[in-house]
């Protein structure tokens, strides 16, 4: 199951839209992850509900696109310390 293999990883993102007060995942976010010195690392598409991502420890910038609507947020990765971040598109 991912959710089990994403303690292995430094960072589990979960892309979803709220629809009719529930969330539900989407599929074909457009995921950018720029480092401190604003080079892009990561650039793909998410094809399924869960993203995980290997990021070495350090602070990044995601920008998360989906229909047309960027959605920006900080995460500090830290060693040994997973994170899972929630998207959410209205």
């Amino acid at each position: 199951m991912i959710l089990a293999e994403a303690k292995q990883w430094p960072l589990l993102l979960e892309p979803s839209q709220l629809e009719n007060g529930r969330g539900v995942w989407i599929f074909g976010a457009k995921i950018k992850i720029v480092n401190t010195q604003n080079q892009v690392i990561f650039d793909a598409q998410a094809d399924g509900p869960y993203i995980l991502i290997n990021l070495n420890a350090g602070q990044y910038q995601i920008e998360a696109s989906y229909q047309g609507v960027t959605q920006t947020r900080a995460v500090s990765i830290q060693a040994s310390a997973p994170q899972k971040l929630a998207i959410f598109w209205k």
